[in-house]
């Protein structure tokens, strides 16, 4: 698996095809959560791929390495891996600082961190792990956009995408809420 979006799965993202905006993004920098596998590491190569330098931020430091080494090896872009929860306001302090040192601001911001419990909330009996799954889904991008956004609006510059689940919007006894939001 390369990590190139048009290289993996052709017949299914030739839209997206990440060669198509080589250098679109150029000089800006994308901050993405999650980045060290999945939907989130793909994300990270994509804008790579498009010319921005990318922060991979994520809590497993292996998996962050092997993005940003991939990102070395089919980019001329530079990247940073920071090892950080989401949920915890002092790694998303820490993780700004060492992105304001490194490029000095943030341009984009992808928040695809996120966690998910399987069973029906009324079957939830450790409320700790139901409420750490509002901290990482929810108050962690929001904690993040907090610290960038008066950034951006004083530029006048900046995206943020926020990626969530459609699980919130189906009830079926099964994903964690659901069954609040059938009624």
């Amino acid at each position: 698996m390369s990590g190139n979006l048009s290289e993996d799965r052709p017949h299914t993202y030739p839209l997206i095809d990440s060669s198509k905006f080589s250098g679109s993004l150029k000089g800006q920098v994308a901050l993405v959560t999650g980045a060290g596998r999945g939907i989130g590491r793909a994300i990270a190569l994509a804008f790579a791929h498009a010319g921005a330098n990318v922060v991979c931020l994520a809590r497993t430091t292996h998996e962050i390495r092997e993005v940003v080494d991939l990102i070395a090896l089919e980019t001329t872009t530079e990247a940073l891996g920071i090892s950080a929860d989401i949920s915890r306001d002092d790694d998303i302090q820490d993780a700004i600082q060492r992105i304001k040192k490194r490029f000095c601001r943030v341009d984009i911001i992808v928040n695809n961190a996120g966690i998910d419990r399987i069973g029906a909330f009324e079957h939830e009996t450790d409320f700790k792990a139901w409420w750490h799954v509002l901290e990482v889904n929810l108050r962690g991008p929001m904690a993040l956009i907090y610290q960038v956004l008066p950034d951006m609006l004083c530029r006048n510059h900046g995206v943020i995408i926020s990626i969530g689940s459609r699980n919130a919007c189906f009830q079926n006894g099964i994903i964690e809420g659901s069954p609040m939001f059938g009624h």
